[in-house]
């Protein structure tokens, strides 16, 4: 009789699990904080067995094995880019150093283990301290400094404040005069030529000037019209409200005009000047005849839209003036740190000129302060009028401020002799007594004016 025996044979993966000990259905991850500091290693090492469904170590696992974290900036030896592969001699159970991991960002973070078919995940609460965080900062930093794009952007958002911190007062000065840009232009076209000795100095005619206030007007176009209307000469009133004709014979008139002022003046007389022309004829019998008519000119209120503008102007203003200094300190900590990192030339010009301009900031603090309230005529606080100082010697436009809702302004400058010109609309325009700033005086010291406006 013959014995009939069957042989099953396993297949290659079967062979191959007995052989490894089972199939890994967990990777555990053993010896794992609950809590961890910022930029330090966890206190002590992780510990990983690899096991199948029965809880049985699979001691015969050889797969790739890799860690990622919620953090983005956590630093992990074993990475998806460089994994750890588990050795015989690993018999399915793995310590990984405690310096193989480092979180950098604090909260409740992540931290997983994976070989693409298994994986595990454990959450770790990630305490900051003051140490953790200067290194968390410096790993930013490092960063930042590595990266050449970033470098460009700050240090475009740099120039642009401080492009900003200076040229803003000189925007609302220009701003303030944007209607009277062509008689301005056309003054310094003949001033040019006269000093080029292409055009002869004007005899000195009189001053052109604010019925209400007495400030010189400068920069108004004065017209000499002979007797049929006929446009015989034009000059432009200078800084100090100057004007000059050259006259011949003949019987003429004159006509001024700039933006903001109306002429003829319905003020017949004047406080301020003698000689005050109208609107009436002037008769030229001699070329030498010395003809002095100084000329008022009437105020009128500005558009609102524009003091509007004007207004958000000066307290924009006011806030890149108050982080002025603190933008040069901080142009001048990043040109160092660029010059020291990657030394470039232009890096060492900026850094010499922040220094300079906070050298210059620094003086500037210790400036005079000249302050005061605006008010009516009950002494009740006027917000929001335009509040000019000017430089007695040559009527030079210094600063611009607005009142707030206290009626307050202010303004650092350098000692000399100043007035101020207070408007705002529906109300007459208004010139302070001159105000004398001594050299020496500290910056505590206050000259204390009060401005009384009246309804028109």
């Amino acid at each position: 009789v013959a014995e009939l025996t069957t042989s099953s044979s396993k297949t290659e993966e079967e062979k191959t699990i007995e052989k490894q000990g089972g199939i890994a259905a967990f990777l555990i991850l053993g010896n794992m904080p609950k809590e961890a500091s910022v930029g330090q290693p966890f206190g002590n090492k992780v510990k990983v067995t690899v096991a199948d469904v029965g809880g049985s170590i699979v001691k015969g696992y050889a797969k790739a094995v890799y860690f990622t974290s919620s953090d983005a900036l956590a630093q992990l030896s074993y990475n998806e880019a460089h994994p750890y592969t588990f050795t015989a001699a690993d018999a399915g159970v793995h310590e990984f150093a405690s310096t193989d991991f480092v979180l950098n960002t604090g909260g409740r973070q992540q931290l997983t283990i994976s070989d693409n078919s298994v994986k595990s995940t454990v959450e770790i609460k990630v305490n900051s301290t003051v140490a953790t965080v200067l290194q968390q900062s410096a790993i930013y930093v490092e960063g930042f400094f590595n990266n050449p794009e970033q470098i460009s952007h700050i240090n475009l958002a740099v120039a642009v404040l401080i492009a900003s911190a200076l040229l803003m007062p000189v925007l609302i000065n220009g701003f303030s005069n944007l209607n009277n840009l062509w008689p301005l232009i056309l003054y310094w076209f003949t001033y040019l030529s006269q000093i080029l000795g292409l055009r002869r100095r004007r005899k000195t005619w009189g001053i052109v000037f604010n019925s209400q206030t007495g400030q010189p007007v400068p920069f108004a176009l004065v017209k000499l019209l002979d007797k049929s209307g006929r446009l015989i000469e034009l000059s432009i009133s200078d800084n100090q409200g100057r004007y000059g004709l050259t006259p011949k014979h003949g019987i003429f008139t004159l006509k001024v005009s700039r933006a903001d002022f109306v002429f003829p003046s319905e003020s017949k007389t004047s406080i301020f000047y003698e000689k005050i022309y109208t609107d009436s004829e002037i008769k030229i019998v001699d070329a030498n005849q010395s003809v002095a008519f100084n000329i008022p000119l009437d105020p009128h209120s500005r558009s609102t839209i524009i003091l509007v503008l004007l207004s958000w102007l000066v307290k924009f203003n006011h806030l890149i003036q108050k982080v002025r200094l603190p933008l040069f300190v901080l142009g001048a900590i990043f040109s160092l740190t660029m010059v020291v990192i990657n030394f470039i030339f232009l890096y060492v010009v900026f850094l010499a000129y922040c220094v300079f301009m906070i050298i210059f900031d620094v003086i500037r603090l210790s400036r005079a302060t000249a302050a005061g309230t605006v008010s009516d005529v009950y002494s009740h606080p006027i917000s929001g009028a335009i509040v000019r100082i000017y430089h007695k010697q040559d009527n030079h436009l210094v600063e611009t401020d607005i009142s707030n809702k206290h009626g307050r302004f202010k303004f650092k400058v350098q000692p000399g002799v100043y007035y101020l010109v207070a408007t705002k609309p529906n109300y007459i325009d208004t010139k302070t007594h001159l105000m004398y700033l001594e050299k020496g005086q500290k910056k505590e010291a206050i000259s204390s004016i009060s401005i009384k406006l009246k309804k028109e």
